[in-house]
C-alpha cells in the first residue's frame, strides 16, 4: 500500500489509498444486506399508500374487466327488459258460485243448476262463478247483463244427444261477459265423436247480440264451429282457444260495423 502526505499551513496529514489486494468481503456484504433492507423498508411503505392501491386497482380491474364483457352480461344489458306476466284472472269477491244454486258436478245434467243461476246473476248485477269440477249441460242461454267466471280446473261438457243446429252456449243478447283462468285450463266442450253428420252444433253461439266479452275460455270438440259469430256488435273475443271442431274454429257472418276485436285465438 502508498501513503500520500498532503501538507498544508495547519500541518500535515497522511491519507492511505485502499489497496485491493486487502479487500475485505464480509464488510462488503455486510453493505449490501443493510441496503437491502433499507430497499425492503421503504417499498412496504409505498406499498400501504398510494403504490399498494394502484397495484390493487389494476387487479380489480383485470379480474371485472372479463365479466363485464361476457357475453351473458351483455345480453342482459343490452336485451330490453320482458313485461311482466298479467296476474292470474280470478273471480271478484262478490261473486256467488254456482253450487249456491244446487248441486252440480256430480256425473248428472247440471242444465237446470247452471240456467238458474245464469238467470238470477244477470238479473241482480252479479257476477256467476263456476267452481273447480266436470259439469254436464244441454244448450244454455245467457241473458242480458250476464258475468261469468270460469275458474282454473272448471269443464263443462255437453250432454250427448245434441241434434244438427242445436249449439250450446248461446248470446243473443246485451252485455255478456264471460272470462277464464287460462284457455287451457277454463274449458267448454262437446262431443265431436258423436256427431257423424252436419255443421251447425257450434260450441259458442253469438248471434244479434251487442257488447259482448269472451276472454280466456276454449270451447273445443264442436260439431259445427268453435265460435259462430253472426250480425252482432262490439264484440271482444281474445286470449281464446276453439280447437278439433267438426267444421271450422270460428265463422265470423254479417254486414255493417261489428266493431270487433278478435286478439290472439288460438285453434
Amino acid at each position: 500500500m502508498q501513503a500520500h502526505r498532503w501538507s498544508s499551513a495547519a500541518g500535515s496529514t497522511t491519507y492511505q489509498a485502499s489497496d485491493p489486494t486487502h479487500f475485505n468481503p464480509n464488510k462488503s456484504l455486510l453493505f449490501l444486506f443493510v441496503i437491502f433492507l433499507i430497499t425492503l423498508g421503504l417499498c412496504g411503505w409505498g406499498c400501504s399508500t398510494g403504490i399498494g392501491s394502484a397495484g390493487s386497482a389494476v387487479r380489480s380491474t383485470n379480474t371485472t374487466g372479463p365479466t363485464a364483457t361476457s357475453g351473458a352480461t351483455s345480453s342482459s344489458t343490452n336485451s330490453p327488459a320482458a313485461p311482466p306476466s298479467p296476474p292470474p284472472a280470478v273471480a271478484p269477491s262478490n261473486a256467488l258460485s254456482l253450487l249456491h244454486f244446487g248441486s252440480a258436478g256430480f256425473g248428472g245434467d247440471d242444465t237446470s243448476v247452471f240456467q238458474t243461476a245464469l238467470n238470477f246473476t244477470a238479473a241482480n248485477g252479479q257476477t256467476l262463478e263456476i267452481p273447480v269440477g266436470n259439469y254436464n249441460v244441454n244448450p244454455l242461454s245467457f241473458p242480458e247483463n250476464s258475468n261469468v267466471f270460469v275458474v282454473a280446473g272448471a269443464t263443462i261438457t255437453a250432454n250427448p244427444g245434441y241434434g244438427d243446429g242445436v249449439t250450446m252456449l248461446n248470446i243473443n243478447s246485451s252485455n255478456v261477459t264471460i272470462t277464464g283462468a287460462g284457455a287451457a285450463v277454463s274449458v267448454f266442450h262437446m262431443l265431436k265423436a258423436e256427431y257423424t253428420s252436419g255443421e251447425w252444433r257450434h260450441c259458442l253461439n253469438i248471434v244479434n247480440a251487442s257488447n259482448v266479452t269472451i276472454s280466456g275460455i276454449s270451447c273445443n270438440d264442436s260439431g259445427g264451429d268453435g265460435l259462430y259469430l253472426s250480425y252482432s256488435t262490439n264484440v271482444t273475443i281474445e286470449d281464446c282457444i276453439f280447437n278439433n271442431n267438426r267444421r271450422q274454429g270460428s265463422s265470423i257472418i254479417g254486414g255493417g260495423e261489428p266493431h270487433l276485436l278478435f286478439a290472439r285465438p288460438l285453434y
